[in-house]
């Protein structure tokens, strides 16, 4: 919405209150219209609207490099949105912010309750100040962060992080370049998000750069070396994670003899407390043939040996997502279920082609 847009729909708001109610959410450009228009704009409709959402969009920006700052006088204006008792999700898109811009962003917040942030970066400023205790404010119980630089994901981890208390985060999407080593912060970010967490999503993602090349290999070595050991996680201290989507290699296809792949069998190995989760969802490339049947499926019983551990005593579905459609699937299923036959394990698969899914096993 650009700063003239924005002040019609205020002048339209104060015309016609009842409309209010209506309005779930506004996406606010701040590189479309005077600057001070569109503070205007904001500041008024805060006082206005029951739910809002900000989404900070930057036309143009297709890459981490490709940024919009965020000046301060509109973190300003951003933040007293949020200390209003109506904005409950706020979205920023492809911008820089100063460091004490970010923090401050949310220390009056009152009914915030989804975060998203994407392609989102700080730079050093002056004067920073230290955090101070968030036990008092309102939890955010969603968060998504995507392509964020380190200071962000490492200020999560922290025990008092940029104004953010994530002690009722209950759901948590977190994708990140394979390229750069995150996963201690991705833990860090976990021990910090505590009891509540129910729901956690990893997706990993290539640089630009790997795109073209990546999405035709078919037998997949190259497309998952970064990440052949798979990715360690500690859950201690999220005892009632009920569901876990992993999709570390979505650029790569796969071949029926080499699914699961390595970093599926090599992460499922990395657990050796128990955890609480019940669904675990795999996104995973396979590549349609028509040589499935005379495929080696000793992976599928690899995997079901791992998720039969002690480390696995609540787990009830495990759903493989085929991230591109197959023909052939009630074959691959029939080989799965058959490779994983006498086992007796105490959980279902689920393959899913596209929309349609069926329930193997149990």
């Amino acid at each position: 919405m650009t700063a003239p847009q924005c002040q019609r729909l205020r002048e339209l708001l104060i015309r016609s209150p009842y409309i209010v109610s209506s309005i779930k959410e506004v996406t606010f450009d701040i590189d479309i219209g005077p600057l001070d228009d569109c503070i205007g704009a904001l500041d008024a409709m805060a006082t206005i609207l029951r739910f809002l959402k900000l989404e900070v969009l930057s036309l143009g920006a297709f890459s981490q490099n490709d940024k919009r700052d965020l000046p301060p006088v509109l973190c300003a204006a951003i933040a007293f949105s949020l200390s209003q008792p109506s904005i409950s999700s706020l979205s920023l898109r492809c911008i820089t912010l100063a460091r004490i811009d970010f923090r401050n962003l949310f220390m009056h917040s009152q009914t915030l309750r989804h975060l998203s942030l994407s392609n989102v970066s700080c730079r050093p400023s002056d004067g920073e100040q230290s955090e101070g205790d968030l036990l008092s404010q309102p939890g955010i119980e969603e968060v998504v962060v995507e392509l964020v630089d380190a200071d962000i994901l490492e200020w999560f981890g922290q025990a008092h992080c940029c104004g953010v208390n994530l002690t009722c985060l209950r759901s948590l999407t977190i994708v990140f370049d394979m390229d750069e080593a995150r996963h201690g912060l991705i833990n860090d970010m976990l021990r910090k998000a505590g009891p509540c967490l129910e729901d956690l999503s990893l997706r990993c993602v290539s640089g630009m750069s790997h795109l073209t090349c990546l999405s035709s290999c078919v037998d997949s070595r190259e497309a998952e070396r970064p990440l052949k050991d798979g990715i360690c996680l500690n859950l201690a201290c999220n005892p009632n994670l009920h569901s876990l989507r992993l999709n570390l290699a979505p650029n790569a296809r796969y071949v029926a003899s080499r699914c699961p792949p390595k970093w599926v069998l090599s992460t499922l190995e990395q657990f050796h407390s128990p955890v609480a989760i019940k669904e675990l969802v795999l996104d995973i490339g396979i590549v349609d043939s028509m040589s499935f049947k005379r495929a080696d499926y000793s992976r599928w019983r690899h995997m079901a040996t791992a998720l039969s551990r002690s480390s696995f005593p609540s787990l009830q579905c495990v759903r493989i997502l085929a991230t591109d459609y197959i023909v052939n699937l009630p074959l691959v299923e029939d080989l799965a279920i058959q490779a994983i036959k006498g086992l007796a394990v105490p959980w279902k698969i689920e393959i899913t082609n596209n929309c349609e899914s069926k329930v193997l096993g149990g």
